[in-house]
């Protein structure tokens, strides 16, 4: 009975059904966006603006993700002139976090730091309690990859304590595994286990296929930073079939990642040739994702 809806309920639903939709894989994302790029159709044609803005940010999300960064960016760019125009603060800051946490990730700090920090303020003045302690999240692991340890410390600390007093533990997990990576950049290897082994309980027990299969990746790089190459070397092949068991129905940069670790592991057992090949399959995904860090690390 969607037609007996009002016109904004029903551009709500469609928005809501656009990020209910799996997203673990090549095929879902490749789905969702052609989900979204039918609806934006339907929208214009009703003139609702903010069901358009809103499928914007969730086609770019998921174009993100299948690392067409371009795409991803030209979607946010036009989701964040639809809520200037409409004068939409919460659209506003959502299209602002999204396009912000992309350029972070990949290595363009300052632009993607100015864009988090304005969808955080944007938060705190809606009120939107849930969104700001996500926003912080992104904001203390972009003072991560700049090298300000001291202050994404700070941030994740209030992010951890927050989500402890809510019980949120799906987000304390998912945060703690940021908070592992930031002690992995400080060399503190054996302080970011706990931490990586408790988020691979969780997302086994949650059946979260994906997420497991990259904390593995992670506990492989800290397993092979202590020198327990063998050990790294199980948690990769752990991760493997995951990631190939469709061959190109993955997740690339979970992929791409596994294949940088996986390189770095086998010149740890001296094994060059092999090494190599890794990471340059590793090096063709980040580069499709225009992602200077990853770039530089495999270089």
């Amino acid at each position: 009975h969607r037609d007996s809806y009002s016109q904004p309920l029903q551009g709500r639903i469609t928005r809501l059904q656009c990020w209910a939709r799996d997203a673990e894989r090549t095929s879902e994302y490749e789905m969702t966006i052609a989900f979204a790029s039918q609806q934006l159709s339907v929208a214009r044609r009703q003139d609702d603006k903010q069901t358009e803005a809103g499928l914007f940010i969730c086609r770019g999300f998921n174009q993100q993700m299948l690392g067409n960064m371009t795409q991803a960016k030209a979607d946010y760019d036009a989701a964040l002139r639809l809520a200037e125009a409409l004068d939409d603060p919460r659209l506003k800051s959502d299209a602002l976090s999204y396009r912000g946490d992309m350029f972070a990730y990949q290595g363009v700090l300052s632009q993607g730091l100015i864009d988090l920090l304005a969808a955080y303020d944007g938060y705190v003045s809606l009120g939107q309690e849930g969104l700001r302690l996500k926003v912080l999240a992104q904001i203390a692991n972009t003072y991560r990859r700049m090298g300000i340890y001291v202050r994404a410390h700070e941030y994740f600390e209030e992010v951890m304590q927050a989500y402890q007093q809510r019980h949120d533990q799906n987000s304390l997990i998912d945060v703690g595994t940021l908070l592992a990576i930031l002690y992995t950049d400080e060399d503190r290897y054996a302080q970011a286990l706990p931490l990586l082994e408790a988020a691979e309980r969780y997302y086994r027990q949650e059946q979260r296929e994906m997420d497991l299969a990259w904390i593995r990746v992670e506990l492989a790089w800290s397993l092979l930073n202590l020198n327990r190459i063998d050990e790294a070397l199980i948690k990769l092949e752990q991760a493997k079939p995951v990631l190939y068991r469709y061959e190109e129905d993955t997740d690339e940069a979970t992929l791409g990642l596994w294949q940088l670790v996986m390189g770095l592991t086998l010149e740890a057992k001296k094994e060059g040739d092999q090494a190599l090949h890794y990471l340059a399959r590793a090096e063709s995904i980040f580069s499709q994702e225009q992602n200077q860090r990853f770039l530089a690390w495999i270089y």
